[in-house]
């Protein structure tokens, strides 16, 4: 259902944080005036219309109703430009602060106009919990009311379980690095505790209903967050400070038997974990060749080649699509040919990093691993 006039102004200045008090001030009107607009008893006088847009930065066509203010195609363009600046160096994740504010700027702006798209206020928030004081568009303060205003949004007009979820996460995350450890607290305490779940109990109600399609694919939903938030909770605690190399080892190596059991399904290679199997190996290298465990580092060496082989090949080619895994998690960012073009480039900027790491490798052991990887590079 669309909003109303008053349901508009009144979340445009909810957006902005100001009471109708504020808003009253800042065009000469009555607290009451805006309450009457705010609760549809009442319109503006079409020469207060102008002012209203002025002072809440939109325009007024987006004030009155008159443009879609959830314009998909507008939005869906400029998402697209920021995933580019994101991965202009595929393997390079996150991009240098510089390049990120690149991609931020471009969807600030178009928040500014659209403060009701709960999609863009959460690739606003990722972006500033992500490169938290690392931008100069905002000042500490400023960052923070600004990171409640994009939460606010996705919590406002928002039906997604799961967005709302990260939306809690990110702002909690915020909090956290300011040293607000409760207020952190609060808003995880209102988090769903089955995070995900939503696609799960759609294929158990599917199934009832005997569309069967459906249950296949929510089925592969639900399996493939959880299989990635598996890995990401055994890479977080390898990540902890208090871990000797020794330990950050053996978790990794446990991640990368769970990554090869999930990958062992039929032929078929999900862009997201093979890239985690990828970068795990190329780290497991090195630290096997800094406690000198020489044997174990050419395994993963020789794993290495054979995956980024198996990799090609499916970049190519494609798969069978015979595994409970979804591509990408199921989100289609890019066109066949620019996926084509970045999973090559992500797997050679992943080969890249460890020839020079082992270029100065003396043993002749690796020279036969080297010489691989120079010709896959080819």
């Amino acid at each position: 259902m669309a909003m109303t006039f008053g349901q508009r102004l009144k979340a445009f200045r909810k957006n902005e944080g100001w009471t109708q008090q504020d808003l009253a001030d800042m065009i000469d009107v009555s607290t009451q005036a805006i309450s009457k607009w705010e609760t549809d008893a009442g319109m503006p006088d079409i020469s207060q219309i102008v002012p209203l847009s002025r002072v809440l930065n939109i325009s007024t066509d987006i004030l009155l109703g008159v443009v879609d203010d959830n314009d998909t195609k507008e939005f869906e363009k400029i998402y697209q430009k920021c995933m580019k600046i994101e991965t202009l160096s595929p393997c390079k994740w996150p991009p240098e602060a510089t390049e990120a504010e690149k991609g931020f700027r471009l969807m600030y702006d178009y928040f500014c106009t659209h403060p009701t798209n709960p999609k863009a206020a959460k690739y606003l928030l990722d972006m500033a919990e992500l490169y938290f004081g690392k931008f100069d568009i905002f000042d500490e303060a400023t960052t923070i009311k600004e990171c409640e205003r994009f939460a606010n949004c996705i919590f406002r007009f928002s039906e997604d379980a799961d967005l709302l979820a990260e939306a809690r996460f990110l702002i909690a995350s915020v909090y956290m690095r300011i040293g607000q450890k409760e207020k952190a607290n609060n808003v995880l305490s209102k988090m769903p505790f089955k995070y995900g779940d939503r696609a799960y109990f759609s294929a158990e109600v599917a199934k009832l209903g005997g569309d069967y399609a459906s249950v296949e694919k929510f089925c592969k939903q639900s399996f493939t967050y959880r299989a990635r938030f598996l890995i990401k909770s055994i890479s977080l605690v390898a990540s902890l400070p208090n871990k000797t190399i020794q330990e950050q080892i053996e978790l990794e190596e446990y991640m990368l038997r769970i990554i090869n059991a999930l990958l062992s399904n039929g032929d078929y290679l999900p862009f997201n974990q093979i890239y985690q199997k990828l970068r795990l190996l190329c780290g497991l290298i090195s630290k096997h060749l800094r406690l000198e465990n020489e044997a174990r580092a050419v395994e993963c060496f020789e794993e290495l080649i054979e995956s980024s082989k198996a990799y090609l090949e499916f970049a190519s080619n494609g798969s069978k699509d015979s595994c409970l895994m979804l591509n990408d998690d199921g989100l289609e960012r890019y066109s066949k040919a620019d996926r084509l073009k970045y999973q090559k480039e992500m797997l050679k900027d992943c080969l890249g990093i460890i020839v020079n790491e082992c270029k100065d490798c003396r043993s002749e052991v690796f020279q036969n691993p080297l010489d691989k990887i120079l010709n896959l590079l080819k």
